[in-house]
């Protein structure tokens, strides 16, 4: 975990276990603390969600049957016009008469959500009254949406919390959602009434809706701070959810840069803002009394807890900053501040809503801070040119491939404006720079890549999805170096807001993709904000319905299943699944025989047979299983089967926020026409029978079965050969070196030793050796860091 302050809850009077978690309730909220063990801890909500019984037996009304419904949510995904509908519809005479016209059957679902409104907004402007449209789903009625969702009730959080987890000695907290942080704690402490806040996150930008970016639209994305992060920043039905379409002046060349016309731009920018937020202003100061699933009587008060906002729109002068240019300062959009150092903010919409002072409600973004901006625009190219000068490149064809990480072919001579992208360069470009910009041949270009790595040590720390504080810890380190400056707000919003997801703009910016493609493929480019949004709210409504049928579906499962014995589903590798790991793709079993001769000339099955029983004998000792009665040494003969599987899913606990998290692993021969062998950190045991974790290739995983026992198990090639003394360049750059051991040293596993997966990637200057890449995860980060702490 990352370190935040130095204050620890007291120690308990008796000894409490490792793992177990204590929750502390704010004191308006009536409830006694919480003592709760690991397998407990979060689990009780997920548990009674699932067993919430089915509202709607037929939630596809108003169509009037389910194949009707699908049809139509086929026709509107897959973005067909009326002609394209009525030809699918001749040539389906099964489905309703009443789908003849599917837009109006669209209009008839689509009353059972809140409509957007339309407003009209007079801004002045030498002299005369220029009007803008603005579009809004009033903000309380897309709140009461979701208060009203059945499959949202249990998930709700009304009371700020402390959060303790307990570390053999004492009680340290830790933060990680909104509701654990300290501002949603003095919120709630200032609330009359026992109220209880209703949060909103609002994210506010600009997008093109066209590649040539003459069209643009000025959407606002909403997020309900009171449900836990997996729900709000999905992409479904009750995550982020288009609640605004503010106006944008249009582009006049004779007036840009003239004080008055960049103050119509955010007069109208605020005037537009005020419609959105009109709906909660009031409740905000009177509360809202509503009844919640637990029928217990709140009184909620909407407010702003988070802004979330690219650099520009929080910061306008964000260039100029760095440019030392004073004199083209902008006014920052959302606060309205006058530029560098002003005193008198002007007073602007957020204000309007208690509780939502936009100086707190903005924070920090690492998307474009960081991965678009000190990286993309500064560090990235700067190292370009270093490379350039040598005349090599960095090689990113050969980095392995991991689930969830872009591979490049090539970065350094394309341009990227992806931030996705730009921060999966950065993870494996000091792996991919290391052997290029050499101390002994560029000085400046390594001490950057060094730079680069102090960087993204940083960038690890402000990811982390939780923060615990340790006592004693060092907050005095100055992070206000040149051109960062920005990063010096990051630890205290996480401080104040939880972890940087919360107001990262990374989940809304995904979300223009869906206008982009619903302006282009179904509207006729006319009346753009109507349509588009129409076609917005008919996506939410049909949204809601699936997820209505898919929960009724998987309620009729679960009653069908609990009917009849469970049958073995290992052919299906997305199926759910619980424990440790699920071991996938199998293949055809073979006698160990055949596979001996399949695999003659790789060195790694020589003596597979002997070396498997020896194995396999051990193995049965050492875990005490018992063998079928008279057996005393097992002999697998050349006519036993094994099957091979070509893929595991493990299921481990986050050392960042004790969550479970699942890594997909390949041991495949041909994955994508490729050769795929993943690599693992394991448990094993040393010489003195000590547990220690060492990280291995899977070669070879398989399933063998004997005496009434299958074994799920792999021959692994172990990576903790010494590496002898730490070389400088290790050092420098915070890398940390592997080294596998010789094909002699082949081992078997049993795959429940496997911890999680690891990423290795090859040193091609040392064969043999390998870096692990603790950048894939803060997981893995910090695992690394207790690994180099030896």
């Amino acid at each position: 975990m990352s370190m935040l302050t130095s204050r620890s809850a007291a120690a308990a009077a008796v000894p409490i276990a490792p793992d177990t978690f204590k929750t502390e309730y704010h004191p308006n909220s009536g409830r006694a603390p919480a003592i709760e063990t690991f397998s407990a801890f979060g689990h009780s909500v997920e548990a009674e969600a699932s067993s919430m019984p089915i509202i709607d037996d037929t939630p596809w009304q108003p169509f009037t049957c389910r194949a009707d419904f699908e049809f139509a949510e086929l026709a509107h995904q897959a973005a067909l016009n009326k002609d394209q509908t009525n030809k699918m519809l001749q040539d389906k005479q099964s489905l309703r008469s009443d789908l003849t016209e599917v837009s109006k059957a669209w209009d008839r679902a689509a009353t059972q959500m809140t409509p957007f409104e339309k407003h009209v907004i007079s801004v002045p402007y030498k002299k005369e009254e220029i009007e803008f449209n603005v579009h809004t789903w009033p903000l309380w009625d897309w709140a009461m949406d979701l208060l009203q969702d059945p499959l949202l009730a249990l998930h709700f959080i009304w009371d700020v919390q402390r959060l303790y987890k307990h570390d053999g000695a004492d009680f340290t907290q830790f933060i990680h959602e909104p509701w654990t942080a300290d501002r949603w704690w003095r919120i709630q402490s200032s609330l009359p009434n026992n109220g209880v806040p209703f949060a909103f996150i609002l994210y506010a930008d600009k997008t093109h809706l066209t590649s040539s970016g003459h069209v643009k639209a000025y959407p606002v994305i909403a997020h309900c701070a009171n449900l836990p992060v997996h729900i709000r920043n999905s992409d479904g039905i009750r995550g982020g959810r288009v609640v605004g379409w503010l106006p944008i002046v249009p582009t006049d060349s004779n007036e840009d840069g003239k004080l008055s016309y960049t103050n119509l731009k955010y007069v109208v920018w605020h005037e537009a803002f005020k419609k959105l937020l009109e709906s909660i202003i009031l409740y905000s100061k009177t509360d809202f009394a509503h009844r919640c699933f637990d029928a217990i009587m709140r009184w909620l008060y909407p407010l702003i807890l988070l802004l979330s906002a690219d650099y520009e729109a929080q910061y306008v002068f964000s260039r100029l900053v760095l440019h030392h240019d004073i004199s083209h300062f902008n006014r920052c959009v959302m606060a309205l501040i006058r530029g560098l150092h002003s005193n008198c903010p002007c007073p602007n919409a957020l204000w309007e809503v208690d509780n939502s002072n936009p100086h707190e409600t903005l924070s920090f973004n690492p998307l474009h801070v960081n991965d678009l901006g000190n990286w993309g625009n500064h560090l990235f190219g700067e190292l370009k040119a270093h490379v350039k000068a040598l005349g090599q490149l960095c090689r990113f064809d050969a980095f392995p491939r991991w689930r969830d990480l872009n591979h490049f072919k090539s970065v350094m001579k394309i341009s990227f404006s992806d931030g996705n992208k730009l921060r999966d360069i950065a993870k494996q470009m000091l792996y991919a720079a290391q052997n290029v910009l050499r101390c002994s041949e560029d000085p400046v270009g390594y001490a950057l890549l060094q730079s680069i790595g102090s960087y993204l040590q940083l960038t690890m720390y402000i990811v982390l999805d939780a923060y615990i504080d340790i006592q004693g810890e060092d907050l005095t380190k100055n992070w206000n170096f040149p051109k960062v400056h920005a990063l010096t707000h990051a630890f205290p919003d996480i401080r104040a807001k939880g972890a940087a997801r919360n107001f990262s703009t990374r989940p809304n910016e995904k979300q223009h993709g869906p206008l982009k493609r619903a302006y282009l493929r179904q509207t006729n480019h006319k009346d753009v904000a109507n349509q588009v949004l129409k076609l917005d709210h008919i996506s939410l409504v049909s949204e809601l319905i699936c997820s209505c049928i898919s929960h009724l579906d998987e309620d009729r499962h679960k009653r069908t299943m609990s009917q009849r014995q469970l049958e073995d589903e290992d052919t299906l590798d997305d199926q759910p699944y619980s424990g440790h790991l699920h071991i996938g793709t199998p293949q055809v079993p073979v006698s160990l025989a055949t596979l001996e001769e399949a695999n003659t000339s790789n060195h790694a099955f020589q003596d597979f047979r002997k070396k498997f029983a020896k194995f396999l004998n051990h193995f049965v000792v050492s875990n005490n299983i018992p063998l079928a009665d008279g057996v005393t040494w097992l002999q697998p003969t050349a006519n036993d089967k094994l099957q091979e599987h070509h893929y595991l899913k493990v299921n481990y606990k986050s050392t960042v926020d004790w969550k479970l998290t699942t890594d997909y692993l390949q041991c495949n021969p041909n994955f994508h026409g490729r050769d795929r062998r993943d690599c693992a950190l394991i448990r094993t045991l040393d010489k003195d029978r000590i547990d220690k974790n060492i990280f291995v290739r899977l070669l070879f995983m398989f399933k063998f079965t004997v005496s009434n026992h299958t074994f799920k198990l792999a021959l692994v090639l172990p990576m903790d050969a010494p590496t002898g003394s730490r070389r400088s360049v290790d050092r420098d750059l915070g890398l940390t070196r592997l080294r596998a051991r010789p094909l002699a040293s082949l081992e078997f596993i049993s795959l429940q030793s496997v911890i999680r997966g690891a990423l290795l990637v090859p040193d091609d200057d040392h064969d043999g050796d390998f870096f692990l890449v603790d950048l894939i995860d803060t997981d893995m980060f910090l695992c690394a860091k207790s690994l180099r702490s030896f």
